[in-house]
């Protein structure tokens, strides 16, 4: 009797879990469409008009993940997909309306009829692209593929081996630092000479190594961020916190903005998992100020930086901010270049921008012309088609390669193979290894070969440590090998739809 009454009681709970979900998305389509009616008619621009309601869509869209549950994960991939559009959307969205008018940074020859129906169709592409990435992410096919992710949950690193894994990073990015600080001619904490530090290793692309050795210098302080968050310490924490900083400050002298922006939330996305979750209001707070950084720091990387040295000035202004990104970044007009010169002016790719992967692990130092040997790369289709220096995503790649067709199949995919990582952190969301292999996994791996790259310097890395160091808690005992420090046993796995 008791039984059946505790079996009643939960489906009620379940049910109860359930029915607001209709609600929710009632409330949500009335809210889009008050603020959409808000907005039109507050536009005199009739360009603007005419492309707001897609714009208003495509942002709308993106924000399904957070509204048809209550407690949503910020770092689950989805919120992350619809994350990183919305860093494209709403900066482009800020310009077209404080500049009372279209206009794409990449395509200024592009005007009238013809801008109103690119601009559309850029944004019909990113609305298609996240519902067909949605439709693979909660299709339940990734459910399936989750076993295919390494077992690495469980093991104990051995402190000797994590030791011995510190020195040789760091036998690593020291002197590798060291030839870089000899060449930028710049004192070692002068963050001004971006534009003197990148020009080290940009302008020889044999230099390559350069950006993989430094790399070294932050994966130490990731691991011990990891080890230190199950059971944090204040001393531990600021030791490890600082090393992080110290490595992301040098690192970043190298010209290369988002890299220790990108290491900052892998070490978020672990302390959020191992420690204490980390609210939305937070994430959203800090990736102003990433903008703000990035926006001010990117002045002092400009090509005459270096003859003429700007006096920037931080500034928290959200508008200008947000248009000021958009203008350094061009996420959304190089996606606009791609809907215009494919396929009317030039065929699909047809695959081509993947066969750099053939050869991805062979340096450029050994063949500095590998870089030519595939120019439909996804950091050279843009400077080929009309010399900026800016790379595509993944998205726009499917589309660059494959047309619409492309979109809807390539999104489905990667949705239902993100959908498996997250399935696979799930099962052991408190185990240090699986939550560091997943921050480096979600931030880093996509089907591009920039995030290839980055995945090749990081995430590898990362999980060959993890095999040399762990060792399973039995053995590990039966040798006596000294435990590196304390652990928190493996949570239970949870039902998916409560995590999310």
């Amino acid at each position: 009797m008791l039984a059946a009454k505790g079996a009643g009681s939960g489906k009620e709970k379940q049910k109860r879990e359930r029915s607001p979900v209709p609600l929710r998305l009632g409330l949500f389509v009335l809210a889009a469409a008050g603020g959409f009616a808000l907005l039109q008619s507050q536009l005199d621009d009739l360009e603007l008009a005419e492309v707001s309601p897609y714009f208003y869509f495509a942002i709308v869209v993106q924000l399904l993940p957070f509204f048809l549950r209550p407690k949503t994960d910020p770092f689950q991939p989805s919120a992350l997909t619809a994350f990183f559009h919305l860093v494209a959307l709403v900066p482009a969205f800020t310009t077209f309306i404080v500049q009372r008018g279209l206009s794409i940074s990449l395509l200024p020859y592009v005007s009238g009829r013809n801008r109103i129906e690119l601009v559309q169709t850029v944004l019909i592409g990113y609305t298609l692209g996240t519902v067909a990435y949605f439709v693979g992410y909660y299709a339940g096919l990734g459910r399936r593929i989750a076993g295919g992710f390494p077992d690495v949950a469980g093991l104990e690193w051995r402190r000797s081996r994590l030791i011995l894994v510190s020195i040789a990073c760091f036998g690593i990015f020291v002197p590798v630092y060291a030839i870089f600080q000899s060449r930028v001619g710049a004192g070692l904490t002068d963050i001004t000479q971006l534009a003197a530090g990148k020009a080290v290793w940009r302008q020889d692309n044999t230099m390559s190594w350069m950006i993989r050795g430094v790399g070294f210098g932050a994966l130490p302080p990731l691991l011990y961020i990891a080890l230190d968050f199950q059971r944090p310490k204040l001393r531990r924490v600021l030791i490890s916190g600082g090393l992080f900083f110290a490595v992301g400050f040098l690192t970043t002298r190298l010209g290369q903005r988002g890299t220790a922006i990108y290491l900052a939330f892998n070490a978020l996305i672990v302390v959020h998992y191992l420690w204490k979750r980390v609210p939305v209001w937070l994430i959203a707070a800090l990736t102003m100020a990433a903008l703000v950084m990035t926006n001010t720091l990117g002045a002092y990387r400009t090509p005459d930086a270096q003859t003429r040295p700007p006096t920037p000035t931080l500034n928290f202004n959200a508008t200008e901010t947000l248009v000021e990104h958009e203008d350094d970044r061009a996420r959304f007009a190089a996606m606009a270049v791609l809907f215009h010169y494919f396929p009317d002016r030039r065929d699909y790719l047809m695959g081509e921008s993947w066969g750099a992967v053939l050869v991805a692990f062979v340096p450029r130092w050994l063949w500095p012309e590998k870089g030519k040997a595939f120019i439909w790369r996804d950091t050279n289709i843009i400077p080929q088609l009309v010399g900026a220096p800016v790379p595509v995503t993944y998205l726009g790649l499917l589309y660059a390669n494959f047309s619409w067709v492309g979109i809807v199949l390539g999104m489905s995919a990667w949705g239902a193979f993100q959908r498996g990582l997250y399935e696979w952190l799930l099962r052991n969301q408190k185990d240090k290894n699986v939550v560091l292999l997943y921050s480096l996994g979600v931030m880093y791996f996509a089907p591009t070969m920039i995030q290839l790259s980055a995945a090749i310097s990081y995430l590898l890395p990362v999980y060959v440590f993890i095999v040399f160091m762990g060792k399973r808690a039995s053995k590990l005992r039966a040798g006596k090998e000294p435990r590196a420090r304390a652990e928190l046993p493996a949570a239970p796995a949870t039902e998916t739809a409560a995590a999310e």
